[in-house]
């Protein structure tokens, strides 16, 4: 395994140049259905 530190280098390297990236293609389909007003929803 890796150093914690290496580890934590790591990982705010790749969250600043990977997450927005990865938020921008993942999160949308998860959290549109909850963002949306609930009108857009087939919930009534």
């Amino acid at each position: 395994m890796q150093s914690q530190e290496e580890i934590q280098k790591l990982t705010t390297t790749f969250s600043c140049e990977t997450f927005p990236s990865i938020t921008f293609h993942y999160i949308p389909p998860i959290s549109f259905p909850v963002t949306l007003p609930p009108h857009i929803l087939p919930l009534e």
